[in-house]
């Protein structure tokens, strides 16, 4: 991480680069100490900063926000945590500014969001029916939920098998184990089943 250390003035009296990261973007190389922050950050950031500095001279507790940078092509996201530092007075004295740049773990979960946004759409879209076969529900698209007659609020955390695969086509008893998406939840071997019998709600 990089650490600044503030004066109640907003002026950088310390400064702690990091070696092994990526420098923020807003960050001169040349020389920062004795400048204020808002001689070196951006208007938005800059921002940030004294709206943390005003909560924290108002209550003496921590703050964390991010900002995003587009510095040429490649993207900074930056994590930064403000405390006090706190002296004899009841008053921070100054302020310690750690900046941790978090553009790789906040880019992959924007794209596991539109991987899981792309997969729900298409699972919603297509005609078959599909749903999680868990112990418990947790998904039924709508063209399952049409061909059961089930409403969504009805099957989520409900028992699968007990609700929808629970007897064979003569009405015997269908044991979970022996069902082949029972075998295939303990073995993880796929199968591929024909005539296999579900029940709708209404029997």
């Amino acid at each position: 991480d990089l650490v600044l250390v503030l004066d109640t003035s907003g002026t950088i009296v310390e400064y702690f680069p990091a070696p092994t990261v990526r420098r923020p973007p807003f960050l001169p190389s040349e020389k920062i100490l004795d400048r204020t922050y808002n001689e070196i950050l951006p208007t938005e950031i800059a921002g940030l900063f004294e709206e943390a500095i005003v909560g924290i001279m108002a209550d003496s507790q921590s703050r964390t926000f991010e900002f995003s940078l587009f510095p040429d092509v490649d993207e900074f996201i930056g994590l930064v945590t403000m405390s006090p530092l706190l002296g004899e007075s009841e008053y921070p004295t100054g302020f310690l500014v750690v900046i941790r740049d978090v553009t790789s773990d906040r880019t992959a979960r924007r794209e596991l969001d539109r991987l899981h946004r792309s997969n729900t759409l298409l699972l919603q879209s297509v005609g078959e029916g599909i749903y999680d076969a868990d112990f418990r529900a947790s998904f039924m698209n709508p063209a399952a939920l049409a061909m059961l007659g089930f409403t969504e609020a009805e099957v989520l955390g409900q028992d699968q098998h007990a609700l929808l695969h629970h007897h064979r086509q003569d009405g015997t008893s269908y044991p979970a184990e022996e069902c082949p998406i029972g075998m295939t939840m303990k073995d993880g071997r796929v199968r591929h089943v024909e005539d296999e019998w579900f029940w709708r709600k209404d029997g």
